[in-house]
């Protein structure tokens, strides 16, 4: 069971490595996302300055965490597959991979709430 099961996982985190960039960084998807966080600006005025100072600013720091993201999961799979079966570092790839989830869920989350507000203050 073993000796199936392994590789599975293996195969999957590898998988999972490969078509997760590709998805968070596909030109439909992320148009669509960066959208209304960069085109916040009205007009005139000066107000339209700090939300499009806002929302770039979002946008960076959005984008600097996915880039963290990405390598706690490149760096959680390295682990696991350097480990050997080790279960002392088989765990220790469990918990980078499970923070660096949680991490994604805070972050979109983190998204939403933005996008949330700024689509609210470009209604004002």
């Amino acid at each position: 069971m073993k000796k199936i099961t392994q590789p599975l996982i293996s195969f999957t985190l590898l998988a999972a490595m490969i078509l997760l960039p590709s998805l968070a960084f596909g030109a439909s998807i992320t148009d669509q996302m960066k959208t209304p966080l960069t085109n916040v600006s009205l007009p005139a005025g000066d107000e339209t300055q700090v939300l499009t100072m806002v929302g770039s600013a979002i946008n960076i720091f959005l984008s600097i965490l996915g880039i963290i993201f990405l390598i706690l999961m490149i760096y959680g799979g390295f682990t696991w597959m350097k480990a050997m079966g080790k279960e002392e570092d088989v765990s220790k790839a469990k918990e980078v991979i499970r923070a660096a989830i949680i991490g994604l869920v805070i972050v979109m989350s983190a998204y939403a709430i933005a996008y949330f507000v700024t689509t609210r203050l470009e209604n004002l």
